[in-house]
């Protein structure tokens, strides 16, 4: 009789299924979708490098769907095994009772923030960051950011109003960390460039600055909690 046992055929496949570089794929696919950001920030965002990185993205997101799919069929392919799909190890010749299914290794997920509009449940708008902060209250540990930043107001920028800029759905309250990483990403210049991010924003429509101010705070929350997790 092989020593070796349904269990053991079993949990193989488990551990082939833990292998499959789920969080390295996903990862690609931030580096992806960066490098087109990057890209947009630098030529504008209907050039034609920004349609060509984006087949890159859809390239790197089909990678990840196989590698979903990939994991799913293996573990569907152990618990197969531990239900009694192979020859059983014993003498009576009896199917290995059903297992239950194996865990998933936990998927971290980017936490859900809520702009000040959505917490209300309506939206408001105040002349001032000053008059903002004033009625909003402080909360500990958070700051209160600007998805479209304040300096969009001004006409050497995008000229937006200071009542649409400090209009609750277009603030959220940030824990510290995550609001100063922000601050200096927007600050650094660009590759190659004397530009800022913050700079390269100017003149942007309104729901792309905003496209892009979500995606900063995704991103900053990604990398804070990457950092504690180390």
């Amino acid at each position: 009789m092989s020593g070796e046992t349904v269990g053991d055929r079993a949990e193989q496949l488990r551990s082939a299924a833990k292998s499959v570089p789920l969080g390295a794929a996903n990862q690609l696919c931030d580096e992806l979708e960066a490098v087109r950001d990057q890209v947009a920030e630098i030529t504008g965002p209907d050039s034609d490098i920004i349609g060509q990185t984006q087949h890159l993205i859809t390239a790197g997101t089909d990678i990840v769907r196989g590698l979903v799919l990939l994991r799913k069929k293996i573990e569907e392919a152990a618990q197969h095994q531990q239900g009694g799909g192979g020859a059983s190890g014993t003498d009576g010749g009896s199917a290995a009772p059903p297992a239950a299914p194996a865990p998933t290794p936990a998927k971290r997920e980017q936490p859900t923030q809520k702009t000040v509009a959505e917490e209300e449940g309506g939206t408001r708008s105040f002349p001032s960051f000053t008059a903002a902060k004033r009625a909003l209250g402080p909360k500990p540990g958070h700051e209160l950011h600007h998805i479209v930043e304040q300096s969009q107001s001004k006409e050497n920028r995008s000229g937006f109003s200071t009542e649409r800029i400090n209009t609750t759905d277009n603030m959220i309250w940030l824990p510290v960390p995550v609001h100063r990483r922000i601050s200096a990403r927007y600050s650094r210049k660009l590759r190659d460039s004397d530009m800022t991010l913050r700079d390269a924003m100017n003149g942007m429509s309104w729901e792309e600055q905003y496209r892009r101010g979500l995606r900063a705070v995704r991103r900053a929350f990604k990398e804070v909690q990457d950092d504690d997790q180390r």
